[in-house]
């Protein structure tokens, strides 16, 4: 007799999200990623090299 039926990703709607991340996994086997600014392995952007994009907008009027 068959056990009962075990759910998979369609019924649960985990399948996406996991597959997804073992894609992501492989592409940074082949493709390894690092931050642009400090070359910090497996990071896209560190949170220090970051900062300084995410601050405030200044307007300068000097050679505008």
């Amino acid at each position: 007799m068959a056990g009962p039926p075990v759910p998979d990703g369609r019924a649960t709607g985990h399948a996406g999200p996991v597959l997804l991340a073992a894609l992501d996994d492989v592409a940074r086997l082949v493709l390894p990623v690092a931050c642009p600014g400090c070359d910090a392995p497996d990071v896209r952007w560190c949170a220090p090299c970051l900062a300084p994009l995410r601050a405030p907008l200044r307007r300068s009027r000097r050679g505008a």
